[in-house]
């Protein structure tokens, strides 16, 4: 009887000094898959684990078969439900889930992905070992809608990031081992920088915030399975995540940036990456209206896009602006 109520002491003492995390999932349109996602965070190992289950008024079986299963859940994980009355998008949706968890840190699961049930338990590990860190990402693989993997996404070897923040953005958003799928975050990003606007991406937010505000570890250990194309927006029903509403994301996203970097405003070499920020957002605004599909913007942004490359633009992105705003003038012959 002693020995049992010692170990039931130190099993509280070590839960005492563990951070709560809540396991966020929000689902949209996702009944094929939301059972293996809804799996994947009811095995996860760690202790104490808040589970957040959030469908985003989806029109078909989605949050119907989130209620079933969270109702015939008997784990040791404590389960909230939510369904939002009308379809808020990503930014909005992510938000709203923030608000709601009361973790220390934030691990973030799309309704199509599936995650292994030491994630939640590694990505603690790490954060415990470096406190500077306020995001880590892991690595894992790419899936086909039929769960088929066909890509691995990770780096060699797990370590600190080491990239500036200035480095940092120069390669954002095109850096496919950060994505918010696979991604855990310290609930001080969300205090810091408040909510996000509209129509950003929360994977190219938080990554830039966290880099602004702190340190990021990378575990290069395949934990997530993210299948390729999902969405949580009602203006696009499609698997398949377009080109335009890439840019749309990036732009945005962009712009929020320039904000949280006003916030914090004590970021190193701040006038250049003002400059460069200010690049950022022209270029994805150039990209937004290459892909337009109205002929006087998608003309207006090949002239910018050609001037702007004998003021600095990169080649290469000019190259692109072209060749994906004709590509659309062909489509949909725009030349008649």
């Amino acid at each position: 009887m002693n020995k049992t109520i010692k170990e039931r002491q130190a099993k509280n003492e070590t839960l005492a000094n563990k951070p709560l995390v809540s396991f966020c999932i929000f689902a949209y349109h996702q009944e094929q898959y939301i059972r293996e996602a809804m799996e994947g965070a009811f095995a996860q190992t760690y202790s104490p684990l808040e589970i957040i289950l959030s469908d985003d008024c989806s029109p078909d079986r989605t949050f119907e078969i989130m209620s079933e299963m969270a109702a015939e859940y008997k784990g040791p994980h404590t389960l909230i439900l939510n369904r939002n009355e009308t379809n808020l998008g990503i930014s909005a949706h992510v938000n709203k889930i923030f608000a709601m968890a009361r973790g220390e840190w934030f691990v973030l699961a799309a309704g199509d992905d599936i995650s292994q049930p030491q994630r939640v338990e590694r990505a603690i590990d790490c954060a415990q070992a470096y406190p500077t860190v306020v995001c880590v990402q892991c690595a894992g693989y790419e899936i086909t809608e039929a769960g088929v993997r066909i890509k691995y996404e990770g780096q060699k070897g797990s370590s600190l990031e080491n990239l500036s923040i200035f480095d940092f953005l120069q390669c954002s958003p095109f850096m496919p081992k950060y994505s918010g799928a696979r991604a855990a975050y310290r609930r001080k990003l969300f205090e810091i920088f408040g909510p996000m606007s509209g129509g950003t991406a929360e994977d190219t937010v938080f990554s830039l915030r966290a880099r602004l505000a702190g340190d990021l570890y990378f575990i290069d250990e395949p934990l997530v399975d993210r299948r390729v194309g999902g969405i949580s927006s009602s203006q696009n029903r499609s698997r398949r995540v377009s080109k335009a509403q890439r840019a749309s994301w990036n732009y945005y996203s962009f712009l929020q940036f320039a904000e949280d970097l006003r916030v914090l405003n004590q970021a190193d070499n701040q006038p250049a990456l003002e400059r460069l920020l200010r690049e950022k957002i022209q270029q994805e605004q150039c990209m937004l209206q290459a892909l337009s599909g109205n002929l006087p913007l998608q003309l207006a942004a090949f002239r910018k896009a050609i001037v702007m490359s004998f003021c600095g633009w990169n080649l290469s992105f000019t190259l692109k602006v072209l060749r994906r705003g004709l590509r659309i003038i062909f489509r949909h012959k725009k030349w008649k």
